[in-house]
């Protein structure tokens, strides 16, 4: 109800305006121009307007605007204060120039102090390859250096022992007949071990003519077995000398034990020998 009488009066406020301003605007016509026809009108009673109703649109756009703002004219009015006060004003565009330009300059200086940092990380990693490589090659070039010196020292005195005359030889000439009389040694054994395998395949050929000459026995043996089995209806030359097979058989197995471990003597004496001449050596 509150609502629909303010909605009420506001009409008819504008109305009595309107109204006014109309009369008003009749008696500043000027005076030469007149009606051409003068009648008498009556002045009619003064009534109060009767206002029409507002529609629905009009009713919510009042609730959101009870004021009738003009909304329009007041942001084209704050444009002009700000076109005035800022675009068209010298100082904001300088001032504006000025702040882009430093944001420009930052970054620029931010992305040469990035690089910068990077070239200073990689000039430091090369730096430090370079001198790893320096030492390197410092460390190689002293033991070259020393390894030239010992041989050069070494010349000179075997140099002048044989100006000298002297008898007495340098570390390389006691190194050179230390190695000879080593290999004096090893050849003296390798001609007693020659000799000691000659006098083992001796024996290895004795005892094989030795077996052959009881296989032939046993070869005869056999025959007058079978000729006695024959004569005997057949009997078994294992029944008839059983312990002459046994003797055979363990004549044949010590002859295979034997040549089995000849074998391995001479497989492995060279190199226990030679293992043992070292030790003495050390």
């Amino acid at each position: 109800m509150k609502s629909g009488c303010r909605v009420f009066v506001l009409a008819a406020l504008s109305l009595a305006l309107v109204a006014g301003t109309s009369a008003q605007q009749q008696r500043q016509l000027p005076a030469q121009q007149k009606p051409r026809v003068h009648r008498e009108v009556q002045p009619q009673a003064h009534t109060r307007p009767y206002p029409g109703r507002d529609t629905w649109y009009e009713f919510l756009l009042k609730q959101f605007n009870p004021v009738n703002l003009d909304y329009g004219a007041s942001i084209e009015q704050r444009r002009q204060a700000f076109l005035e006060a800022r675009v068209r004003n010298p100082y904001f565009g300088y001032s504006l120039f000025a702040t882009l330009a430093l944001c420009l300059m930052t970054a620029v200086c931010t992305k040469m102090w990035i690089d910068h940092r990077r070239a200073l990380w990689a000039t430091a990693e090369w730096m430090a390859d370079v001198y790893n490589h320096d030492l390197y090659s410092r460390e190689a070039a002293r033991e070259a250096i020393q390894r030239y010196n010992d041989h050069i020292e070494r010349c000179n005195r075997v140099i002048e022992a044989g100006e000298s005359g002297h008898s007495t030889l340098g570390a390389g000439a006691a190194e050179a007949e230390t190695l000879r009389a080593e290999l004096q040694r090893v050849g003296d054994e390798l001609t007693a071990a020659k000799r000691e395998n000659e006098i083992i395949q001796e024996q290895l050929r004795t005892k094989s003519a030795l077996v052959a000459q009881m296989s032939l026995r046993l070869d005869g043996l056999g025959k007058k077995s079978s000729g006695n089995a024959d004569a005997t209806q057949g009997t078994d030359l294992r029944e008839a000398n059983p312990d002459l097979l046994k003797h055979i058989n363990g004549l044949e197995q010590q002859l295979y034990a034997e040549r089995q471990a000849l074998e391995q003597q001479l497989v492995f004496w060279p190199f226990q020998r030679h293992g043992s001449a070292h030790s003495n050596t050390r």
